[in-house]
């Protein structure tokens, strides 16, 4: 088969002749560096991963019902985002952690942040990220919301509770005898919606107390290395090497084709 191209032929024949005259270089050239890449793959040491997906939680019940809540999580979320690379680097600095850490952000779940921890031993895993993320809770900033927080709340709750204690019954009867209801069509009174606002401010301090701002949301550890991609490295290898060598044997017989031409003219 014979491709032309202006006043060139290439013969396609031709080319695998060349092919199969230099086949011990293409041979010898693939063998020596897919070898190389796998000693090297191997010799590796292994990295196992561990995935967390947190949230900043500083009260959610309360908060999403009442916009005179003096803290605001969502300028606390961009923050530990922004600053995550110091947050890591004062981490490994203050307890000499060689661990691979990093804080992104999850696009299709907004609001939360993956924290992607990597070492050599994968038995490791957890206990180093669950003392990343007691190290978080510490952070300045979010550890002044938290307890900004757990101070408002508390004094909400204190003053629920004592609006709650100026009712005679369960339906919302004043100690005159006045019954007064938060929406007459439904017959909701004034004390069960205080109740309830006073259920909401105790599951926002639970959240608050147990997770101090840094809720886990779920975790995981991948069971197979993520590193080296020994697979991977050894197939590209492979096709490195044996795309560089057919070039080099077409180069070669370029290179003396030419040479002859100049010695018999």
């Amino acid at each position: 088969m014979n491709i032309e191209h202006g006043e060139h032929e290439i013969n396609l024949y031709d080319l695998w002749k060349v092919l199969v005259k230099r086949k011990t270089i293409i041979f010898s050239v693939v063998f020596v560096v897919t070898l190389a890449t796998a000693i090297v793959s191997f010799l590796q040491p292994n990295i196992y991963e561990m995935d967390t997906i947190i949230k900043i939680n500083l009260g959610e019940n309360y908060t999403n019902t009442n916009t005179n809540t003096n803290t605001n999580t969502n300028t606390v979320f961009p923050l530990i985002l922004e600053q995550g690379k110091k947050i890591v680097e004062a981490y490994k600095n203050n307890n000499g952690s060689n661990e691979g850490i990093e804080i992104l952000d999850i696009k299709k779940m907004p609001g939360n942040l993956l924290v992607k921890v990597t070492d050599h031993d994968k038995n490791k895993l957890a206990e180093a990220s669950t003392k990343f993320l007691d190290y978080v809770r510490t952070f300045p900033y979010l550890k002044k919301e938290v307890e900004n927080k757990k101070f408002f709340l508390t004094a909400k709750l204190i003053e629920t509770e004592g609006t709650i204690k100026n009712f005679a019954n369960p339906r919302g009867d004043f100690k005159g005898g006045n019954l007064i209801l938060v929406d007459p069509k439904q017959g909701v009174s004034l004390r069960e919606n205080m109740q309830f606002q006073k259920e909401m401010i105790q599951r926002d301090l639970q959240l608050i107390n147990e997770y101090g701002g840094v809720q886990v949301i779920d975790t995981y550890v991948f069971p197979e290395p993520v590193q080296p991609k020994r697979l991977l490295n050894i197939s590209m290898g492979f096709f490195v090497s044996l795309m560089l060598s057919i070039f080099a044997v077409f180069a070669i017989e370029f290179f003396e084709n030419n040479k002859k031409k100049q010695n018999n003219a």
